[in-house]
Protein backbone atom coordinates (compact mmCIF):
# COMPACT_ATOMS: atom_id res chain seq x y z
CA UNK A 1 0.00 0.00 0.00
CA UNK A 2 1.65 3.38 -0.93
CA UNK A 3 2.00 6.63 1.61
CA UNK A 4 -2.04 7.94 0.16
CA UNK A 5 -3.65 5.02 0.41
CA UNK A 6 -2.37 4.36 3.98
CA UNK A 7 -2.61 8.07 5.02
CA UNK A 8 -6.91 7.20 3.58
CA UNK A 9 -7.05 4.34 5.27
CA UNK A 10 -5.80 6.07 9.08
CA UNK A 11 -8.27 9.12 7.98
CA UNK A 12 -11.20 6.92 7.45
CA UNK A 13 -10.92 4.91 10.48
CA UNK A 14 -10.36 8.17 12.91
CA UNK A 15 -14.00 9.85 11.25
CA UNK A 16 -15.69 6.59 11.93
CA UNK A 17 -14.31 7.01 15.66
CA UNK A 18 -15.28 10.13 15.91
CA UNK A 19 -18.59 9.53 14.60
CA UNK A 20 -18.79 7.01 17.34
CA UNK A 21 -18.02 9.01 20.39
CA UNK A 22 -20.11 12.00 18.95
CA UNK A 23 -23.21 9.18 18.46
CA UNK A 24 -23.04 6.80 21.49
CA UNK A 25 -20.32 9.08 23.99
CA UNK A 26 -17.52 8.20 25.76
CA UNK A 27 -19.67 5.40 27.24
CA UNK A 28 -18.65 3.02 24.20
CA UNK A 29 -15.18 2.56 25.65
CA UNK A 30 -16.44 2.39 29.39
CA UNK A 31 -16.85 -1.30 30.77
CA UNK A 32 -19.56 -1.75 32.61
CA UNK A 33 -21.33 -3.72 35.44
CA UNK A 34 -18.34 -4.85 37.21
CA UNK A 35 -18.90 -5.61 41.02
CA UNK A 36 -17.65 -2.74 42.03
CA UNK A 37 -20.10 -0.20 40.77
CA UNK A 38 -22.24 0.31 43.61
CA UNK A 39 -24.72 2.96 44.67
CA UNK A 40 -23.92 6.04 46.81
CA UNK A 41 -24.99 6.14 50.40
CA UNK A 42 -26.74 2.42 50.17
CA UNK A 43 -26.19 -0.04 52.51
CA UNK A 44 -25.18 -3.78 51.34
CA UNK A 45 -25.79 -6.73 53.22
CA UNK A 46 -23.72 -10.09 52.46
CA UNK A 47 -23.68 -12.01 49.43
CA UNK A 48 -26.73 -15.02 50.22
CA UNK A 49 -25.20 -18.42 50.80
CA UNK A 50 -25.08 -20.97 48.13
CA UNK A 51 -24.90 -18.95 44.95
CA UNK A 52 -22.45 -21.78 43.68
CA UNK A 53 -25.44 -23.33 42.57
CA UNK A 54 -26.57 -20.57 40.05
CA UNK A 55 -24.30 -21.34 37.52
CA UNK A 56 -24.04 -20.09 33.77
CA UNK A 57 -25.57 -16.48 34.39
CA UNK A 58 -26.30 -13.68 32.13
CA UNK A 59 -27.68 -10.63 31.99
CA UNK A 60 -31.66 -10.61 29.93
CA UNK A 61 -31.11 -6.63 30.57
CA UNK A 62 -28.50 -4.57 30.91
CA UNK A 63 -25.50 -5.01 33.69
CA UNK A 64 -25.46 -2.87 36.19
CA UNK A 65 -23.12 -4.01 39.05
CA UNK A 66 -24.48 -3.54 42.13
CA UNK A 67 -26.44 -0.80 42.02
CA UNK A 68 -29.85 -0.16 42.86
CA UNK A 69 -30.52 2.92 40.96
CA UNK A 70 -32.24 0.74 38.32
CA UNK A 71 -34.08 -2.78 38.04
CA UNK A 72 -31.59 -5.49 36.09
CA UNK A 73 -33.09 -9.38 35.20
CA UNK A 74 -30.36 -12.82 35.14
CA UNK A 75 -30.95 -15.78 33.91
CA UNK A 76 -29.17 -18.59 35.71
CA UNK A 77 -29.20 -22.34 35.68
CA UNK A 78 -30.27 -23.84 39.23
CA UNK A 79 -27.65 -27.07 39.89
CA UNK A 80 -29.93 -27.89 43.23
CA UNK A 81 -33.41 -28.38 40.85
CA UNK A 82 -31.82 -28.96 37.17
CA UNK A 83 -34.16 -25.77 35.85
CA UNK A 84 -32.77 -22.54 33.96
CA UNK A 85 -34.34 -19.70 35.97
CA UNK A 86 -34.57 -16.18 36.11
CA UNK A 87 -34.99 -13.50 38.67
CA UNK A 88 -35.09 -9.77 38.56
CA UNK A 89 -34.29 -7.37 40.95
CA UNK A 90 -37.22 -6.40 43.33
CA UNK A 91 -38.93 -4.31 46.71
CA UNK A 92 -38.82 -6.30 49.48
CA UNK A 93 -39.13 -6.81 53.56
CA UNK A 94 -39.56 -2.83 53.64
CA UNK A 95 -40.43 0.23 51.04
CA UNK A 96 -36.83 1.15 51.17
CA UNK A 97 -34.95 -2.53 50.24
CA UNK A 98 -34.22 -3.82 47.47
CA UNK A 99 -33.13 -7.82 46.72
CA UNK A 100 -30.17 -6.99 44.28
CA UNK A 101 -29.70 -10.22 41.44
CA UNK A 102 -26.11 -9.84 39.98
CA UNK A 103 -23.85 -11.70 37.71
CA UNK A 104 -20.38 -12.32 39.12
CA UNK A 105 -17.47 -14.87 38.11
CA UNK A 106 -20.70 -16.97 36.06
CA UNK A 107 -23.08 -17.12 39.75
CA UNK A 108 -26.14 -15.70 40.17
CA UNK A 109 -25.32 -13.77 43.01
CA UNK A 110 -28.23 -11.85 45.72
CA UNK A 111 -28.04 -9.61 48.50
CA UNK A 112 -30.37 -7.20 50.22
CA UNK A 113 -29.80 -3.68 49.85
CA UNK A 114 -31.34 -0.86 51.52
CA UNK A 115 -32.24 2.58 49.60
CA UNK A 116 -29.78 5.49 49.74
CA UNK A 117 -31.30 8.17 52.24
CA UNK A 118 -34.23 10.33 50.29
CA UNK A 119 -34.91 7.54 48.02
CA UNK A 120 -37.10 4.49 47.99
CA UNK A 121 -37.85 0.97 46.17
CA UNK A 122 -40.21 1.52 43.34
CA UNK A 123 -40.36 -1.90 40.93
CA UNK A 124 -36.65 -3.04 41.85
CA UNK A 125 -34.94 -0.25 42.45
CA UNK A 126 -33.85 2.89 44.34
CA UNK A 127 -35.28 6.40 43.06
CA UNK A 128 -36.02 9.72 44.85
CA UNK A 129 -38.69 10.41 47.04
Amino acid sequence: MNKRGLSTTILVLIVVVVVAVLAFGTDLFKTTGQATKYTDGASYGPISEGYQNYINCKYLTRNDGWSVTSSEKIQYFDKTSGVIKESRDLCERTDRTVLEYHCEDGFGKQRYVICPPGTTCDEGACISE
